[in-house]
């Protein structure tokens, strides 16, 4: 308990008054000092009669001060959880996407002249892609490796002497992996020794990547025996100079067979028709692209198949480019814009930002109702105690006792204002920090506080204190 005085007395006149010898003339000022504190005086004491009383509160006074900013930021912790809503950047599209990998290529018709130019131009620098080119368009992906020599990996003496096995062909050109069976399930196929064949060359690229050479290699049989070894580390590939699989049928038959059908349908053919049965047979043959040029992808990478497809372009315009042209500043990147959102889109989303604004607002609304709520505390006290009674007594009047509590609570309110304010700026919310929304928060917390603390102080079982 505190107990104050702003009673003043000398130290002779009071030993006057205990002997008897001072003026009995005015018996009313017996037992007062010679100077009294009264009215506006007293107000700095009362005041700071809080930094006095501190110490005896401070399991008290420090949370009500730290609680409310550590609910708001908690609160706006819990925001961060949120999916963020907006629009995707643009994604570049390379193989690149994941990581640095084995890629292959295989030329399957090596006395032609444009495939062979055509895999000159793919083993060249720039490379695959675009990402060796020059001025390195890449800027997350940067060229600062050296392309390295073809070279083939040693092998161990009994996969050597298992692939000198006179059973292998190109039919089955290596051992059979196992699959899951009912008795036992596999993730990834058991390969042995040998699965896929020897290894092929292979040399490392200026990329970081390791380049295969598939030529004269059963491309289906390597990839799948070969796949538990190198998951998540081969995402495709390309083959040049392939022969698409056609039926074995000549222009004659297929002449005989539409003479026949226009007889059972009793059509006459006119000139025309007779044309194009003709035309049938160069028609078969044009069919299919002399120079093909196939993109292996794998699926489980869902970016492969545009990525290793715009490495095909770049080759293909690369091979056409004149002879005095340099291939390296030439290139086409892949960039994939994401779609615009729908209104339907629009609308959730607008709805989950206001949703999770309100939320922040309620938490903030909460959070700083603590402080005023625990503002009464101390008042209730002051009165169990007496000492808002002794107060009264020695002078103080109800005006600035409740002056000075009310400002004293304000500053404490603002210590907890200011902490809030911090941790929005922190946190670099827009709509509370931004350069039109930061005064006015600022005055709405303040108004808050001040609203709150003067209801507190007009509650109906206050009043009758301020006579006591």
């Amino acid at each position: 308990m505190t107990i104050f005085s702003w009673s003043y007395y000398t130290e002779a006149n009071g030993l006057k008054q205990a002997n008897g010898e001072g003026n009995h003339a005015d018996d009313s000022s017996a037992g007062k000092g010679s100077r009294e504190v009264k009215g506006a005086n007293c107000y700095w004491p009362c005041w700071s009669r809080g930094f006095t009383t501190l110490p005896d509160h401070t399991k008290t006074s420090s949370p009500q001060i730290v609680l409310p900013a550590s609910f708001v930021l908690i609160a706006l912790i819990f925001t961060m959880i949120v999916p963020p809503f907006g629009e995707y950047p643009p994604l570049t599209l390379t193989p690149w996407m994941y990581g640095q990998q084995f890629t292959f290529f295989s030329n399957e018709r090596l006395e032609n002249y444009q495939m062979r130019h055509f895999t000159k131009v793919l083993l060249n620098p720039p490379g695959l892609g675009t990402r060796c080119m020059a001025g390195e368009p890449l800027k997350n992906l940067p060229c600062g490796n050296e392309t390295l020599g073809w070279d083939t990996p040693e092998v161990s003496p009994i996969a050597n002497n298992i692939m000198q096995s006179p059973e292998w062909h190109p039919l089955n050109p290596s051992p059979s992996c196992q699959c899951s069976t009912n008795k036992k399930l596999t993730m990834l196929p058991i390969c042995p020794i040998g699965a896929g064949g020897l290894p092929p060359m292979q040399r490392k690229e200026a990329t970081g990547d390791t380049l295969l050479d598939l030529t004269d290699r059963n491309i289906t049989d390597y990839l799948v025996k070969t796949y538990p070894r190198l998951i998540r580390e081969r995402y495709g590939g390309l083959s040049v100079g392939g022969q698409l699989p056609i039926l074995e049928v000549s222009p004659k038959q297929i002449q005989d067979t539409l003479t026949q059908l226009m007889k059972m349908l009793n059509v006459t053919g006119g000139p025309y028709t007779k044309l194009s049965l003709q035309e049938i047979g160069p028609f078969l043959r044009y069919m299919e692209s002399e120079y093909n040029v196939k993109v292996w992808y794998n699926n489980k990478g869902w970016h492969a198949m545009v990525a290793f497809m715009n490495v095909a372009n770049n080759a293909i315009l690369r091979a056409h480019l004149p002879r005095n042209v340099d291939p390296m500043e030439y290139g086409i990147t892949a960039i994939n814009h994401p779609l615009n959102l729908t209104k339907e889109q629009l609308s959730e989303v607008t709805v989950l930002k206001t949703s999770v604004d309100a939320v922040t607002a309620i938490c903030v609304i909460f959070a700083m109702s603590f402080i005023p709520a625990s503002f009464v505390l101390y008042l209730i006290q002051e009165r169990v105690t007496k000492a808002k009674h002794l107060q009264f007594v020695s002078g103080v009047s109800p005006l600035v006792y409740w002056l000075a509590n009310f400002f004293w609570d304000m500053m404490n309110y603002s210590l907890s204002t200011a902490m809030v304010v911090g941790i929005f700026v922190a946190f670099d919310k827009k709509c509370y920090t931004s350069p039109t929304n930061l005064p006015a928060l600022v005055l709405l917390l303040f108004l808050y506080g001040w609203v709150n603390s003067d209801a507190l102080l007009q509650t109906p079982h206050l009043p009758p204190l301020l006579t006591s």
